[in-house]
């Protein structure tokens, strides 16, 4: 069933984005000697990155050493039978026991732990299964061992540690070993998407929840507060030129936040008719898996549950586990996100399925090693019947060892009947111009279930509010009420949901209806766009009293939430319906509802004129680059005193269409007729 195979100025992936991506995923091991393996391959992002030279020898450095599976390939047919209709062991799922007998013997972990101890590299004993290995040394040692160098780079701001050639390990139990992770620290993103300052790129502000706007704050609806009457606007000085005048529908979130509060969400996806058959999440478990995880999402969710009227959390309902430690680095948590990430994964999970319990993993770091473990432990330790994973990476920057190690944890989840569900990032298509290779690892495991975004509550006529694929363009008009840009300035994409083609997993057996040959993702999709978002609560780290609210999105929105439905529809099946793409599949349109483009007749156009006469700028050329888009929504965004056209809808090369598509998968769950179709497969 299953078989392998950001966009940016400083770097052009359209001319070498592919060429890369082919040179990384099909480098081979080392097949002429029997003791040597490649066990991590050069990322493509070091070449985009600057460098500033070797790393220092003394640098401490934790990787982990994962072990090849026993009979692999009886392994990979023993699932496909899991997931084949009509197969003996068809949902059969297999036991603790049964996953171990295709694990390395203790034996064989004791091989190699000796063989790494006695090239230099010291065994971290921390509860470990069988199929990895944590070991830590000075970078010096490290780069011996593993026979390759590693440097430091900058890129964007940031620093970061990366091999700069393959590695391999050589001994008598190389044949033993699968992959190294930790020799980069490039480390996955949140894929969390704010509502930002045209100029700046910054996010906007959030607001301390005490003082946000009425006490019923939040709890208006969004399509009333934020999408207003079309209008006119004009930009200019009185008898000076140039001036602008522009004419189209109205985005407004100035003077409130434009967020779906809980009881909103669940409006929009069926739910109360899903409590009210009794089902909310009752006896499942959702675990949720982020990097360095909150210090503060106690009293975060307190606030949030309270506010918005959910069931408080108690001991019993409410866990954080940290599968390896405390945070290595918290504040660097914090620098990346991870912090609001968690308290959007956790609060919107709870919403979705208010009843259910959850499981915080919170991993010491954001690299490779840390995110495949907790995954590897959610599965040995049978936490929960879904695992939400709201981060990523673009699949052409990873190497064929990195890509094989996560497939391997999540095959192990996918043969357990527990759904390993991945956001598919907010960059649309990186860049590449093409939806072939600007898939997000891990998403792009055929045994993962990926979930792309929408956007939600999108006007679609009178009295009427529509759902599309997300996606962000924006085009600077006015850069205040009486100097409109002449012509106006084109940003393009600044967010959208991300899909697009593998260029290394072959397409799953349930995918063989869509074209091509290798895995397309997404699979699902939810709400995602931080224009039309949901409301977050978390603190700063400022230690502000009281924590702030904000609306957000991101496919980190998306996945949780989707994966409280999947909850919701094993509760619904009374036992595990396991991976849930295969699944999505085979639901249709009375299941799922069918995103499709939303178009409006007062898209924004406008006329500038200065000394040279009068230019009309149709909506097609404000809105651009349309990249093949025919169909969106655009708005005027009157923003800090100045004008900016914003569209819904259009999200680079990828697009939305009837059926399957780049953007939206096969679709958004249709409340309880999703639940229970699903439940009968």
């Amino acid at each position: 069933m299953f078989t392998s195979a950001s966009r940016t100025t400083s770097f052009n992936w359209k001319q070498t984005g592919l060429a890369l991506a082919t040179l990384a995923l099909t480098a081979s091991p080392i097949a002429a000697l029997a003791q040597s393996k490649v066990v991590s391959n050069v990322s493509s992002a070091v070449l985009k990155s600057s460098s500033r030279g070797p790393i220092a020898p003394a640098v401490d450095l934790r990787v982990t050493v994962w072990l090849a599976t026993h009979n692999k390939a009886e392994f990979d047919k023993k699932v496909e039978a899991l997931y084949t209709p009509g197969s003996p062991t068809f949902h059969k799922w297999l036991t603790t026991d049964e996953l171990m007998a295709y694990a390395p013997t203790a034996a064989e972990v004791k091989q190699v732990k000796e063989e790494l101890t006695r090239q230099g590299l010291t065994v971290i004993e921390d509860g470990r299964d069988n199929f990895s290995i944590a070991v830590h040394g000075p970078a010096e040692k490290v780069q011996t061992v593993f026979h390759t160098k590693i440097e430091e780079f900058e890129r964007e701001g940031k620093t970061f540690h990366a091999n700069t050639t393959e590695a391999t390990f050589e001994g008598e139990s190389a044949s033993l070993v699968q992959s190294v992770a930790g020799l980069s620290n490039i480390g996955m993103k949140p894929q969390i998407a704010y509502v930002k300052d045209p100029k700046t790129g910054k996010a906007r502000a959030p607001q301390p929840i005490a003082t946000a706007a009425s006490p019923d704050f939040g709890f208006q609806l969004y399509t009333d507060e934020c999408f207003e009457t079309p209008t006119t606007f004009t930009y200019g000085s009185s008898g000076k030129l140039p001036i602008g005048v522009y004419f189209g529908n109205v985005y407004d979130n100035t003077s409130q936040l434009c967020g779906y509060a809980p009881v909103q969400m669940q409006q929009v996806y069926g739910l109360p008719a899903v409590y009210k058959a009794g089902i909310s999440g009752q006896g499942q478990t959702i675990v949720i898996v982020d990097a360095y995880g909150s210090q503060t999402i106690q009293k975060d969710t307190a606030v949030f549950n309270s506010r918005y009227e959910l069931p408080a959390f108690t001991s019993s309902s409410f866990k954080v586990i940290y599968p390896t430690g405390q945070p290595l680095d918290p504040a660097l948590g914090i620098a990346e996100g991870w912090n609001v990430e968690t308290a959007l994964d956790v609060e919107w999970a709870h919403v979705i399925a208010p009843r259910a319990n959850i499981v915080l993993l919170a991993a010491a770091g954001q690299d490779d090693e840390d995110l495949q473990y907790a995954v590897e432990y959610a599965t040995t330790h049978k936490l929960g019947s879904v695992i939400s994973n709201s981060y990523g990476s673009p699949e052409i920057e990873d190497g064929q060892a990195a890509l094989n190690a996560y497939n391997d944890v999540i095959e192990r989840a996918a043969a357990a009947g527990i759904s390993v569900n991945y956001a598919t990032g907010d960059s649309g298509d990186l860049g590449l111009g093409s939806p072939v290779g600007a898939a997000s690892v891990p998403a792009d495991s055929p045994y993962a279930t990926a979930v792309g975004g929408t956007s939600i509550g999108i006007p679609g006529g009178v009295g009427s509010a529509k759902e599309t694929g997300w996606g962000n363009n924006q085009t600077e008009i006015a850069e205040n009420p009486t100097t409109p840009l002449d012509p106006p300035e084109n940003f393009g994409n600044v967010d959208g949901a991300g899909g697009g083609r593998s260029v290394y997993f072959k397409k799953p057996a349930y995918q063989q209806a869509l074209p091509g040959s290798y895995r397309l993702l997404p699979d699902v999709s939810m709400e995602a766009d931080p224009y039309t978002g949901a409301l977050v609560v978390y603190s700063l780290p400022s230690g502000q009293p009281v924590p702030v609210v904000e609306a957000i999105g991101g496919t980190s929105l998306s996945t949780p939430m989707f994966s409280a439905f999947w909850a919701l529809a094993n509760q619904k099946a009374g036992h595990l319906l396991g991976q849930a793409a295969p699944i999505l599949s085979k639901l249709g349109t009375s299941a799922l509802n069918d995103i499709v483009p939303v178009s409006s007749t007062t898209n924004v156009t406008g006329t500038v004129i200065d000394s040279s006469g009068a230019t009309f700028y149709s909506a097609d050329a404000l809105a651009a680059p349309l990249e093949g888009t025919t169909e969106f929504f655009s708005a005027v965004w009157p923003i800090e005193g100045y004008g900016v056209d914003l569209t819904f809808g259009t999200d680079t090369s990828l697009h939305t269409t009837r059926g399957w598509d780049d953007v939206t998968g096969y679709g958004t769950p249709k409340g309880l007729a999703f639940i229970t179709a699903a439940a009968k497969e």
